[in-house]
């Protein structure tokens, strides 16, 4: 397979929107019969007209390729059938009741220009409130770039496997073209693959090098615009299957029950419409049944707040505000996890699913059976979970409370001289720990100690003569887990008060009578290291050193200088 360097988004779209342009008739490249007159209308001005003008429609691009030019990628028998079939129950006024269904299966239909010429025509009609659906049944191919990127292809009829980028549809512009549709709410859905079987055709080495490089999907994820669902028929890797008893593909066959004859069973949180991760949940579950595991489809969402994407049906508020949903898709190590509310199996993922609202005790497990992460959640209705938000809650706490002791050693400077060589700290800790996202681990804590300490140059060693020091300051540390132990450096700052004392003039026969010795406020700061054993999943059991360099201007008589303390605290923590 020929390799070329990456293409720059931006002129990826340049030649899209260029050849959008063309099909489109700017350039003069259409006849007559596909340009419309602009004129004007009779005024129409009432309130239906303007409430279906403002009304929310469903658009969908249906698209099904069964006969190629290139002897390279053989003729298909379905392909065609599952566009017709899915574009009949998309127009279904008792399924998906779409607004407008655009189907493309003839030869002269599906070429890419006129792929493209349709997709540039939609983009006008479009509204923000509306739902685009894109759904392609045929082949799929790859290439790879001069630094071993895979680029992904739909084929179209005329596609040639000489001059993929030329005559291709590139899935990452492709992408990037439909998030620039003006619909809040978009769906891909693909039936096909990139492995070289079934609805796709690739060499053997092609095949073996795609196996050994990195899923170019994360990539496309990022991309996500704020409502949008990709449903594949298969993983990377995997394949896309025709089967002649159904006369469709497979995936695609599902697709349709769960909209149509299966709805109800599809429908998991009951609010009489279907989301198009229900559909996919469905038809994905049946795909893998149908064939024995060796075709997984795969599916990536990115919905925010309520904007879901419905591709059946309409919800029914209340109903639909009932439910929590927890869900796993795409690719993330969470996907091989079982979830469990109140002792009871809920399901496995990649799927979403429907958890009553209220307080549970949640455990999710791995294939093995092995509980993972368990403990007490709150779920809101209508709220949807990520498995990794659940497993970040599930992990720990985010407040703290701790107790902790330890010597303070000075090392070096005058502190020596007023507080002794070493002093005993008792101290109280409080703060809050990061459990998700870039800073997890991350624990922002605040203290506060007290120690006594005798000062050995201007006082006897009397009851009367200790002097109780106090001290405040925040500690910085990111921290990490290490089987049932963490381990965690961050940065520390303290300030110490040393109170005044009343010195004893038989200690010092410079001193005439008892006086007030000088009052003392230090700031030190310095790196801190952190070690923890987890005795239980809110209690901890830690280890601390502290390494402290402050100025010191104690006294005339000891001048200015530097002071280094190196503090060590055992304590506990608890977590709430």
């Amino acid at each position: 397979m020929a390799t070329r360097a990456p293409i720059a988004p931006p002129q990826v779209q340049a030649r899209l929107l260029a050849v959008f342009a063309c099909v489109a008739g700017i350039a003069g490249c259409v006849n007559s019969a596909q340009t419309r007159v602009k004129g004007f209308d009779e005024a129409r001005s009432t309130m239906s007209q303007l409430e279906a003008a403002l009304k929310p429609q469903r658009w969908a691009l249906v698209i099904g390729i069964d006969a190629y030019r290139d002897p390279t990628f053989r003729g298909l028998e379905h392909a065609a059938e599952d566009a017709r079939s899915i574009a009949a129950v998309f127009k279904d006024p008792d399924a998906g009741a779409f607004d407008r269904v655009v189907t493309l299966t003839a030869p002269e239909q599906t070429t890419r220009e006129a792929i493209l010429f349709e997709l540039s025509r939609l983009r006008f009609d479009l509204r923000r409130q509306d739902t685009f659906v894109f759904y392609f049944s045929g082949h799929g191919t790859v290439e790879f770039t001069s630094d071993g990127v895979p680029i992904l292809y739909l084929v179209a009829a005329d596609t040639r496997a000489s001059d993929l980028w030329g005559t291709g549809i590139e899935v990452g512009a492709l992408r990037a073209f439909v998030n620039e549709l003006k619909p809040q709410r978009k769906v891909m859905i693909l039936d096909n693959c990139f492995a070289g079987q079934g609805k796709s055709r690739i060499s053997a080495v092609t095949r073996e090098r795609l196996a050994q490089t990195p899923d170019p999907w994360p990539t496309l994820r990022e991309a996500m615009a704020q409502s949008e669902a990709i449903l594949m028929a298969s993983t990377l890797g995997g394949i896309a299957q025709e089967d002649d008893q159904i006369g469709q593909s497979v995936y695609t066959y599902y697709l349709i029950d769960a909209l149509t004859t299966d709805r109800l069973e599809a429908d998991t949180n009951r609010d009489g419409a279907l989301t198009a991760y229900e559909a996919h949940d469905y038809a994905r579950g049946r795909t893998v049944e149908h064939t024995g595991g060796t075709q997984i489809p795969e599916a990536f969402f990115r919905v925010l707040g309520r904007a879901e994407i419905f591709l059946s049906g309409t919800p029914n508020p209340d109903a639909a505000a009932s439910a929590a949903l927890v869900y796993a898709y795409g690719s993330d190590a969470q996907l091989a996890f079982s979830l469990e509310i109140d002792g009871r199996p809920k399901g496995n993922f990649p799927r979403t699913l429907p958890v009553d609202p209220g307080v549970h005790q949640v455990a999710i497990r791995n294939q093995q059976g092995e509980v993972v992460s368990s403990g007490p959640l709150k779920f809101a209705p209508g709220q949807a979970y990520s498995v990794k938000v659940l497993l970040e809650e599930l992990e720990g706490y985010r407040r703290f409370f701790g107790l902790e002791t330890g010597p303070a050693l000075q090392l070096l400077g005058p502190a020596r001289e007023v507080w002794g060589p070493e002093t005993m700290r008792l101290g109280l800790v409080s703060g809050y720990r990061v459990r998700g996202g870039f800073l997890r681990g991350l624990a922002l804590s605040f203290s506060l100690g007290w120690n006594p300490a005798y000062s050995g140059i201007w006082v006897d060693l009397t009851d009367q003569d200790l002097r109780h020091l106090v001290d405040f300051g925040f500690r910085l540390v990111l921290r990490r887990p290490v089987h049932q132990f963490q381990v965690g450096a961050g940065w520390q700052a303290n300030a110490v008060y040393t109170p005044p004392v009343l010195a004893n003039a038989d200690a010092d026969p410079s001193i005439e009578q008892r006086q007030y010795l000088h009052t003392w406020l230090n700031v030190q700061q310095g790196p801190v290291f952190w070690q923890a054993y987890a005795l239980d999943r809110h209690l901890l059991l830690t280890l601390e050193q502290r390494l402290s360099w402050f100025g010191g201007d104690f006294q005339d008589s000891l001048g200015r200088a530097p002071n280094l303390q190196l503090a060590l605290s055992l304590g506990v923590e608890v977590g709430f």
